[in-house]
Parts: C-alpha cells; structure tokens; sequence
C-alpha cells in the first residue's frame, strides 16, 4: 500500500520560488511609497503653488511627479512578470510529480480527487499571476496610508479604518452566504459535465439506441437546475459587490465632505482635504481587488493544500529489477485484495504458481473476481496482504519503470491514448526500438492493418487520426502488452472481437511467449484460447474452485457456458 511520508514535493518547489517572492516583496516597498506621489503631488498644488503663483514650481512638480509614475508602472510591470515566473516555475516543477502522485493516490483512493491534480495545480498557478494574488503584498502597506490620513487629521484616519473594515466585513459575509449553494452547484456541475462528456463520447451508440431526444432532455434539465443554483449565488454575490462599490464611493465623498469641514475650521488645508481624498483610494484598493479575487484565492489556498497531501504520496520502499535477474515462477501467496471503492474483499486467500514457459487460463463466471485478479498481478492494485511475486521479487515493491519491463498487461477495456499508433504501442517510452513495435504487432496481427495505413506507425489515435475499428484498437492494445516480450503477460479477455484468423495468430502469440519462458496469464472463457494453456483455474467468488490441466478442464466444462455451469461440477 502506499505510503505517506513528510517530503513534500510541493513545500520543497515553493522553496525554490522563495527568491523570486523576495523580489516581489523588495519592489512592493517601493511601488507602495511611490503610491503616494500622487496625495503629495496634490497637496503641494493645493498649498504652494496656488499660493506662490509660481509657474515655474508646477513644471518642476509636474516633471517629478511624471518621473515617480513611470518608475512606479516599471516596477508594476516588473512585479507582475515576477509572479508569472513564480507560477511557471511552480507548474513546471511540480507537474510531473503531482500527476504521477495523483494517479497513485486515484488508484489507492486516499483523497477523493474530483479533478485532474495538473488542472488543480494550473489554477493554482493562474492565482498566483492574479492581480488577487500581488494585492496580498500590498496590504501590509495600507496601514501606511491610514498613517499618513492621521498626519492630516486623526478623525480622517478614524473615518479610513471604520471604511476599510467595513468593505472587508461585508466581502467575507459573501462566502457563507453562499456557500451551501456553491457546494450543490459543484455537485451538480461534476455530474452534468460527466453526463454530458459520455453522451458525446458515445454520440453513435446514443443516437442507434434513439436516446438522443430523452438524453438531451435530461441534460437540459440538468442545465436548467445548474442554471437556477448559479443565479442564486450571482444575486447574492451581485447585491455584495453592489453594497460594497457603493459603500466605498460614498467613503470617498465622506472624507472630502469631513475635510472640507476640518478645512472651514482651519484645522487643514485644502491640499490635506484633496490628497486624503486619494489616500482613501490607497487604502481600499487593495481590498476591493482581493474581494474581487476572494473566491479564486480560497479555492487556490484549498488546491494547495491537497496538493501538499497529494506530493506527500510514494509507494514506499521501491526496488529495481533487471530482466536478466528475474528468474523463477509467478508466485502468488495468499492475496486478499478490493478495489479501493469497496472494502469487502474480492480475492480471498488466491494462491497460484505460473512457473517459466507456462501459460495459466482463468475462467469463471462474471464477477468471479477474475478482472481483479488481472490488475493485482500487473501492480496496477496493491493486495491487502499475501504478495504477488515475479521471481525474487515483489511486484508491488518495484519501481514503475521496472514493472514496465517486466509486465506486459491488456486490460479489459483496453484504453489507448492520444498520440501515434507506435507511441502507444512502446508505451510512450523515449527511445523505443522500431524492431520491438513491429514484433509487437506480428504477435497481435495487427501489423498489416497498420502498414495500410497512409502514415503506417506514425497514424494517429484520435479524431484527427485514420478510423479504426473497435477489434482493430483492440488488437493495439494487445501489441502493447506483447511489446519487448516481457517476462510476465497479462491478457484479459483478450479475444474480444476476434475473428477465428485472429484466435490462430493469438494462439501462435501465447506459444511463442511460452517458448520464450515467458509467463501467461490468459482470462477468456474460450476453449480455443484456452488449448494452448497449460493450466486452467476456475473462479468463483473471489476464490479458486477448480484447477488442473488444461485439456481435462476444457473436457469439464467445454460446452457449457461458464456462468451457468453447476456449482457441483467445479467442486
């Protein structure tokens, strides 16, 4: 099972953009007292050159105050390139490593993940170039302008605080308002869009079966319902920011209507009234930016942390093996396992021995426990207890490059990615010998389908690729389980869709492994298929029932349909 352990990848990369933030940080000191050339500017107007008359210090005032705002939009723009960096480098480093800590954990179910973590991690990185995300290194500085508003007059400062606290109450009131909304919005969203990505997918089937019509009802419905939860939310939302724009706009003539009252009793000057005034701007711009941003930057500090739990992931003490060490029988040893959904076991106490050059066929009825069976073998789920051993080794213990070499796994579905015929075929591995993808192919017979194919192994899986037939992406799939002949091949029904030719070149595939002292694994309840293994089990019910050889258990239950064979014949 996996692991958790205290080496955050995520911690260590926010460590590395540590220097970055430094950066940001040094020049928000001197963006946020650049802030105020423009109260300073006004104030000295207001009080020096309307009373001197001087001309010539206006121009002086002018060309300063010009200088102080370009210097100010140089630094703007060199922090947000700054946290452009910081997000790149934070989605760059971290991509890789999330990703194959996400599959992990998706497989073992330790966190519900209901997106993909590269989705997560990149809306994390769009927060951290938000204009959001630089108000945070402004804030600190408006204490500063409420300071310089008491320099004025203390009540101005009074006025700032009660205003600021207020525009910030009534930003954080949104967020419960609306929370119980946004959860029932989510939970509705995740299940339209899944509706809606497998009525797409399937846009054939849908529209064979005459599903078309009711399907798009029903989605429409679902729309209708998303539709009338985010117009709750938006008018919630809508009348806050309403609220609070109106509220800051009355702030911003209440200071100059308190000024100008401290002005009529001399207390200050019209300049001082004028550029409080604007230091009341200062000290509420930060706040409406971050109300602006409040849910995006909640979401990115939630996306974080499942990201600092989802890096935490490894799959514990990790070997390598070469194929050249691997020698002796797959040996499995009383195996309990569940797929991580569930927690009642579906293999219960499975012990098998599939030595060197032998071929194993699994038969049984649905549900048997045979597909389960498929994916603990091939590592892709770990066992509660007992071990799955390839030789001297535990699967569950190599690394997953070394588990690529030495097992070759066609699971029932048999998904292909996209990208080229041949890249999926290696597997997506760099460097993969064009010899070993075509072999692959000869075992699968599949090779001579694809070399009709307008660009051959370079053909790609997709729309924008040649249409292939479900048997002909079947048997694809089959080439890569065959590919560079691993020691131990899995294969889960893999005579789906198969024409009797096609049983023959599978049947040659299965003896060739078998004289190359390959192990097999065959799960198909095709007597056919079956005569070239040496030993067939019987599943039902997450355990063995029957096992022998494989003529005498072809001549037990040939003829009969595995899942209405009598329960008394396999005991």
């Amino acid at each position: 099972m996996a692991q958790f352990n205290s080496n955050h990848v995520v911690m260590r990369d926010r460590r590395s953009a540590r220097q970055l933030l430094f950066y940001v940080c040094f020049f928000s000191v001197f963006r946020n007292l650049l802030v105020l050339t423009g109260p300073l500017f006004m104030l000295l107007v207001y009080d020096q050159v309307l009373m001197s008359q001087s001309s010539s210090t206006l121009v002086a005032l002018t060309l300063i105050m010009t200088f102080l705002f370009l210097m100010m939009g140089v630094i703007d723009h060199v922090r947000g390139r700054l946290l452009h960096r910081v997000s790149q480098r934070v989605v760059a480093r971290n991509q890789n490593q999330i990703l194959r800590a996400g599959v992990l954990q998706r497989v073992e179910g330790h966190i519900d993940l209901k997106a993909n973590p590269v989705k997560i991690l990149d809306q994390i990185g769009h927060v951290v170039a938000s204009p959001g995300f630089l108000a945070l290194f402004d804030l600190p500085f408006v204490p500063l302008f409420i300071l310089a508003l008491a320099f004025f007059h203390p009540y101005l400062a009074l006025l700032a605080i009660v205003g600021a606290l207020i525009c910030l109450g009534l930003s954080l009131l949104g967020q419960p308002m609306t929370r119980r909304q946004r959860k029932a919005l989510e939970t509705k969203q995740r299940k339209g869009f899944a509706l809606l990505d497998s009525v797409w997918d399937c846009a054939d089937k849908v529209r064979g079966m005459g599903l078309n019509g009711p399907l798009v009802k029903h989605l429409e419905n679902c729309r209708v319902d998303m539709m009338h939860t985010e117009a709750i939310i938006a008018d919630r939302q809508g009348g806050i920011m309403v609220t609070i724009k109106t509220f800051r706009m009355f702030l911003q003539s209440a200071i100059l209507a308190l000024g100008a009252l401290f002005v009529l009793t001399g207390e200050i000057s019209a300049g001082a009234m004028i550029a409080g005034s604007i230091l009341m701007g200062r000290v509420l711009g930060p706040i409406d930016v971050l109300t602006g941003h409040w849910t995006a930057l909640r979401t990115a500090i939630r996306n974080w942390r499942v990201m600092q739990h989802l890096s935490s992931c490894d799959e514990g003490h990790q070997e390598n093996a070469h194929r050249e060490d691997v020698k002796g029988p797959l040996l499995v040893q009383g195996v309990v396992a569940h797929p991580p959904a569930t927690l009642l076991p579906v293999l219960a106490q499975m012990t098998l021995k599939v030595p060197e050059g032998r071929a194993l066929g699994v038969i049984g009825p649905a549900g048997a426990g045979k597909t389960v069976l498929a994916q603990v073998l091939s590592g892709a789920w770990h066992p509660t207890s007992g071990d799955v051993l390839l030789g001297q080794y535990k699967l569950h213990q190599l690394t997953e490059a070394a588990r690529r070499n030495l097992v070759g796994y066609l699971s029932e579905d048999a998904p292909l990615f996209p990208g080229t015929i041949g890249d999926n075929i290696a597997g997506f591995v760099d460097g993969a010998k064009t010899g070993e993808i075509i072999d692959a192919t000869i075992m699968a017979g599949i090779y001579a389908d694809i070399a009709k194919l307008k660009d051959g192994f370079n053909s790609v899986i997709g729309a924008e690729g040649p249409y292939l037939t479900p048997g002909q992406k079947h048997r694809i799939a089959l080439s890569r389980a065959f590919f560079a002949m691993p020691e131990l091949v899995i294969l889960d029904e893999p005579d789906q869709f198969a024409q009797p030719q096609q049983i023959a070149v599978l049947r040659e595939a299965i003896n060739r492994l078998r004289e190359f002292g390959r192990r097999v694994v065959v799960i198909t309840n095709r007597s056919e298929v079956l005569s070239n293994c040496d030993m067939i089990v019987m599943m039902e019910g997450g355990q063995i029932r029957d096992l022998g050889p494989a003529n005498q258990m072809i001549s037990k239950y040939g003829g009969v349909p595995i899942e209405s064979q009598p329960k008394e014949a396999a005991e």
